[in-house]
C-alpha cells in the first residue's frame, strides 16, 4: 500500500498547526512502513523542511500553480453563490491533471481542508475530477477548519 497525503501547503511554518498534523501523520505511516507521497502547491520551498519531513522515505511532489506560465492566484470561495474567476476551469483541470499523473500509483489519497476551504475551491474541483480517472484511489477527507455556515442548495461549482 502506497498513501499520498494532499495538503497544497505553500510553506510548512510549525505555527500552522495542519502542518503538525501531517507531520503526525507522516511519522505514523513511516513507522508502519508504508509508502509516503506528499503534495504540496510547487511554491512551498524545499527550504522549510525540518524534522519528520527531512526523511528521506517521503516522496515529495509539488503540483502545479501555474497556467500558461503565469502564477495561479487562490481565491478565497468562501461565499456560496456568485461567480467564479474567468481562469477557474482552466486551472482546475490543469491541477487535476497534475494529479492525475501523481496519485496514479498510490492506494490512498488524504486530503486536508482542500474540502469546504473557498482558498482551495479550485482544488476541490480538481481532485473531484482527478478522481474520476482514479478509481483505484481511496479519497479520505480531512476537514479541519469549517467554513461559515452554508445553506442547503448551492449552486456548482460552490456545490462542490
Amino acid at each position: 500500500m502506497k498513501v499520498a497525503i494532499v495538503t497544497m501547503f505553500s510553506g510548512l511554518s510549525s505555527t500552522y498547526s495542519l502542518v503538525n498534523v501531517v507531520a503526525d501523520q507522516i511519522q505514523m505511516l513511516l513507522q508502519a512502513d508504508i509508502p509516503v507521497k506528499v503534495l504540496v502547491s510547487e511554491t512551498c520551498p524545499d527550504s522549510d523542511r525540518t524534522g519528520i519531513f527531512l526523511d528521506q522515505r517521503i516522496e515529495w511532489v509539488k503540483v502545479t500553480n501555474t497556467l500558461n506560465g503565469k502564477n495561479i492566484t487562490w481565491h478565497d470561495y468562501s461565499h456560496v453563490s456568485g461567480n467564479v474567476h474567468e481562469t477557474f476551469f482552466q486551472e482546475a483541470d490543469v491541477i487535476a491533471a497534475d494529479f492525475v499523473r501523481h496519485l496514479k500509483d498510490v492506494d490512498v489519497c488524504i486530503l486536508h481542508d482542500i474540502l469546504y476551504q473557498g482558498w482551495h475551491l479550485v482544488h476541490n474541483i480538481a481532485i473531484r475530477t482527478a478522481q474520476k480517472q482514479l478509481p483505484h484511489v481511496r479519497f479520505l477527507a480531512f476537514t479541519h477548519s469549517l467554513p461559515l455556515s452554508r445553506p442547503r442548495e448551492v449552486e456548482y461549482p460552490f456545490s462542490a
